[in-house]
Formats: C-alpha cells, sequence, structure tokens
C-alpha cells in the first residue's frame, strides 16, 4: 500500500507474507526498523516470536573496519589529492562521501544496527558510546566553510578525530594492535596465518581467505606458487623495505614479520 491516508493521517503501510519474511535476510537497516517496531495486535505470539528470531542476529563488529576504511578513503587518500590540487569543490565532494560510511561504523562500535539513511546523525546521539567531542567535530565534518583550502584542511582534521575516536575503540575492543588501526586487522592477520604456517594448498587457502586476496598488499609481495600449493616466501618477506610499498601496507608487513627468523 506504500504512503496512504487514513482517516486524515498519513502511514507507511506495508503488507508482508509471514512464511517468505521468516526466510528472508534481514540486512542492519531492517533489522535496526525492527528493533523499534511495537506489536499492536499479536493474538498466536508468533509476531513476537518473529521479531525475538530476527534480532537474535548480532552485530558484527569486524564490519566496522570495512566502513572504516571507506571513509578513510575519501577523507584522508583522496582528500589529500584534492587539497594539493586545491579543487575545494571536489574535496568538499569526497569528504561529504566519508560521512555516511564513518557515522555508520559508530553503531557498530555501540555493537547497534546501522539505521536507515534519515536517521543516521540524529539516532547517533543517543548512542552510549561516542568519540569526545562528537557533537562539535561532527558539525566540523559537516560544515563546507567559505570554500578555501583552509576550509578543506578543517574540516578533514575534525573528521580524523572521528575516525581515530573510533579506531581507538576498537582496537581496545578488540586487542587489535593499535600501530597498525583497526582497519588492517584483516590483512594483519592474513598474514600472520601464512607466516607461521608458511604453506597451503589451494583449496585450503582459497576457503579460508579466499585466493583474490593473494593479488593484494600485503600478501602479494610475500607468497609464490609451486602448483597447486602456496608458500611464504621468507627472503621475500624480511627484505621487504619501506620504500617496495605503500607505507599503510609495509606497516602491516614490518608488524607482521616481528619474531621470524632468517634461515
Amino acid at each position: 500500500m506504500g504512503i496512504t491516508v487514513i482517516d486524515g493521517y498519513l502511514y507507511d503501510i506495508k503488507l508482508v507474507n509471514y512464511e517468505d519474511e521468516l526466510e528472508r535476510s534481514y540486512d542492519s537497516t531492517a533489522l535496526w526498523d525492527l528493533s523499534y517496531a511495537d506489536i499492536l495486535y499479536d493474538p498466536e505470539g508468533k509476531i513476537a516470536e518473529f521479531k525475538s528470531r530476527k534480532l537474535a542476529c548480532t552485530v558484527d563488529i569486524d564490519s566496522a573496519g570495512g566502513l572504516l576504511w571507506e571513509a578513510y578513503w575519501n577523507y584522508r587518500l583522496a582528500g589529500d589529492i584534492w587539497i594539493y590540487r586545491q579543487d575545494t569543490m571536489q574535496g568538499h565532494y569526497v569528504f561529504n562521501n566519508a560521512i555516511k560510511p564513518l557515522v555508520s561504523a559508530l553503531f557498530i562500535v555501540n555493537r547497534e544496527y546501522i539505521p536507515h539513511d534519515k536517521w543516521l546523525i540524529h539516532m547517533s546521539r543517543s548512542l552510549a558510546w561516542k568519540p569526545d567531542s562528537w557533537e562539535k567535530d561532527l558539525q566540523g565534518a559537516l560544515n563546507t566553510g567559505d570554500f578555501s583550502v583552509q576550509s578543506l584542511q578543517e574540516r578533514q582534521m575534525c573528521i580524523d578525530r572521528l575516525w581515530n575516536g573510533m579506531n581507538d575503540r576498537l582496537c581496545e575492543m578488540t586487542g587489535t594492535d593499535d600501530r597498525l588501526n583497526f582497519v588492517r586487522k584483516a590483512g594483519y592477520e592474513s598474514l600472520k596465518k601464512l607466516i607461521e604456517k608458511e604453506e597451503y594448498t589451494l583449496q585450503e587457502w582459497a576457503a579460508m581467505e579466499g585466493l583474490e586476496a593473494l593479488n593484494y598488499e600485503p600478501l602479494h609481495s610475500v607468497f609464490h606458487r609451486e602448483g597447486d600449493r602456496i608458500l611464504l616466501d621468507k627472503e621475500r618477506l624480511l627484505s621487504i623495505r619501506p620504500e617496495d610499498m605503500y607505507v599503510w601496507f609495509y606497516e602491516i608487513v614490518d608488524a607482521g614479520r616481528k619474531g621470524v627468523a632468517a634461515e
């Protein structure tokens, strides 16, 4: 039925099949929406059972990594480029793209479902944990100022403070080495698996990490393939220098190889 007026009141009505909804996989927005739902009529208790079953799906804290990476790519990697080129309009555009994943990550930090965009900023204020000066820095993160290069730099600093606050919190929650930051946790763990065992079959690695990961750093430079086996290239691992790869990945390699002895 959708948007409908009944007796002078505006409703957004959706009719669904109960059995189909039981089988349907709910994303974070649907779960957030359901978590705020009030049951008005349920004589057999089936709706309450349905709600309980769906909301048993807990928030995956690791999913914050992808959101923080998306925010970082926009405000730092792309942002630095446009500050250097002094294109303030393009710079503010990429900063805009950092806001949604940044605020979404805060819900994951609080082990909450991510709400619909129309509620995102508003509902963030009621979360139990927020970085210091959340409201002030969020205003700064949304402020385009006078469209000068300085306005870009000031906006980037606000976003950076929020990003680092969430990163520190996630590292604390998960025991992640804060020298690497939470976003690099998955890459570091993949590298450590290769270092610790040194050899996997293609089938083993595909089931565990996926073969595509081998095409990217930090793994790409430290393994070689022999037939259906993936082998750690220990000599290469120990010889990689800062100038050999992007610093983001070099720091993962440098942390991962600590304690590895040369043959």
